[in-house]
């Protein structure tokens, strides 16, 4: 069992689901902002490309870098959170990866985030919120500075959202991690040690002695 996310961070598994998230996050940004920009393949010269205001809505994107920079982080957090868990829980069950101590997120800097929270749905939900707000916000404020009334180039934009997403998720699934391979939510696993001990000859421990009652 690993006693602190810092070594559950160490794992194989970590690695593996990290590297796979990354990259499937940055295929579907890059490649859905090429495709948006280009018009589905219409427009081949990159340097007529639309260019992405920093507020406002215009032809033929109607869209904006304050939109997509707040919106992107929360689809990534909410999302990640609904599809990776499971197949984190999955190892883990298949032996392939340790339990997490549930103490080891309950306390300190993680109670400023949603990975303490149980329910998978809301967890996930709250992590979109988080992500908007830890990663979008601060991202949007610092492009829109750059950009200021201008418009952002939409081959620059189209790079930097792939990357900008790939690493988003990144930062997203570390906080997916912990809270979907926590202990208590394997209650099953406990239940197996103590049939273990008791095929072992030694019987698990009583709930209540029925004589004391």
């Amino acid at each position: 069992m690993f006693l602190t996310a810092r070594d559950a961070y160490k794992s194989t598994t970590f690695a593996v689901q990290l590297t796979i998230t990354v990259l499937i996050n940055f295929g579907i940004n890059f490649g859905l902002e090429w495709a948006f920009m280009s018009q589905w393949g219409k427009v081949r010269d990159t340097a007529a490309w639309p260019r992405i205001p920093a507020l406002r809505f215009e032809a033929p994107l109607n869209s904006c870098l304050a939109l997509d920079l707040l919106l992107t982080p929360f689809m990534i957090g909410w999302l990640c959170t609904l599809a990776a868990t499971d197949g984190t829980q999955k190892e883990v069950r298949e032996k392939k990866c340790q339990v997490l101590d549930t103490a080891a997120i309950r306390g300190g800097w993680w109670r400023f985030t949603p990975v303490p929270i149980d329910g998978l749905g809301t967890r996930a939900f709250m992590t979109g919120l988080f992500a908007a707000a830890v990663l979008g916000l601060p991202t949007f404020l610092i492009s829109w500075a750059v950009v200021g009334r201008g418009a952002a180039n939409g081959l620059a934009y189209t790079w930097f959202k792939g990357f900008w997403a790939a690493a988003v998720s990144a930062c997203v699934y570390a906080l997916v991690f912990p809270a979907a391979i926590a202990k208590h939510n394997f209650p099953e696993l406990e239940f197996q040690a103590l049939m273990a001990l008791s095929a072992n000859g030694d019987a698990p421990p009583l709930i209540a002695n029925p004589a004391l009652v």
